[in-house]
């Protein structure tokens, strides 16, 4: 809330983030006031298994004793103290390159002989280990800047980037 009073996302295209649209970390009454307008939101949060079109737009904490929450587009409207309105929730069939998935191999980390870790151990916790190398989850895109993988559902034109506004009417 220091560093902004009021903060808006108003005719944007969200899709196909894993990790959800948006990041929540602060209790609500700690952040600036938010506005989520006439956006198009669609199959955020596969990270967390959201599958619906509607799901992900936020993840994150929630409350001053945290709460884990991945809130579909109905929840924000419902639930939070955030001005919300106009959102829609479809597939705006945006064409983009999968990569394959991959599976991180776990039986490969190692912990690390340290102290908390004997701690962790002792109390049949979690230890923290080395790194897992974990590659292509999110969509691989490639492109010309100029010419951004846009919406092919017609109804979906008037959200996000606008190439007009951009370079000039094409």
């Amino acid at each position: 809330s220091d560093a902004a009073n009021q903060v808006n996302f108003d005719g944007n295209l969200f899709a196909y983030n894993p990790g959800g649209a948006f990041q929540h970390d602060w209790p609500e009454d700690r952040m600036p006031n938010m506005a989520f307008t006439n956006n198009l939101f669609f199959m955020n949060g596969a990270l967390f298994g959201a599958g619906d079109a509607e799901a992900g737009v936020v993840a994150g904490k929630f409350g001053t004793n945290p709460t884990y929450m991945v809130v579909d587009l109905y929840t924000l409207e419902d639930d939070l103290d955030y001005d919300v309105g106009g959102n829609v929730a479809f597939d705006p069939q945006i064409p983009m390159t999968m990569a394959d998935l991959q599976a991180a191999d776990s039986y490969s980390v190692e912990a690390k002989n340290t102290l908390i870790n004997d701690v962790r151990q002792f109390f049949g916790l979690n230890q923290d280990g080395g790194t897992v190398a974990i590659a292509n989850f999110a969509p691989s895109m490639s492109y010309d800047p100029t010419q951004p993988p846009l919406p092919k559902n017609p109804d979906a034109a008037q959200y996000g980037v606008q190439i007009g506004a951009l370079y000039g009417s094409n």
